[in-house]
This record gives structure tokens, sequence and C-alpha cells, in this order.
């Protein structure tokens, strides 16, 4: 946690959060079922971990991301997931 309390967000680091192999699954507004996991970064360029949101037609990976992420609240989830 930062000073202030907030999350800190483990973008491009070499070694993932406690929950790497656990996946949450939400739905989103639109009732679509989400499972959310940490995984090494395969997308792009960068090095590190991403958290992988995956649905049944889309694939989305946040880069930048809140070391506790298991523990939000699925609203809070869904938000992530636009951020990318």
């Amino acid at each position: 946690m930062s000073p202030k309390n907030e999350p800190v967000a483990p973008a491009a680091v070499a070694t993932p959060t406690p929950h790497y192999g656990s996946t949450r699954r939400v739905i989103d507004e639109q009732g679509i079922l989400w499972s959310i996991s940490e995984r090494p970064n395969t997308f792009d360029r960068h090095n590190g971990w991403s958290l992988v949101f995956e649905s049944q037609s889309a694939v989305r990976s946040v880069l930048s991301y809140p070391g506790d992420w298991h523990s939000l609240e699925a609203a809070e989830l869904i938000e992530l997931k636009s951020l990318r």
C-alpha cells in the first residue's frame, strides 16, 4: 500500500501477486460473464504481468492494476477492464 493507503499497481513487475493462478468470475452490466486472472504478459512487447479478462467473445489485458485485485468488488474489477 502507498502512504495514502491506495493500491500500488504492479505494472511491469517480474513476479506476480500472491493471487497468481486464481480466477475470479464476475458478470458485467450487460450480463456478460468475465473470467479474470493474473498471467505473464504475452499480449504485447511489455514484460511483467497482466490482469486478463476473458469472456466468450473477447479478451482484454490490463497492464497496470492494483496488487489486491482479487479482493476488489465485482464493479471495481469491471472498471479495471476498461483501463487496458
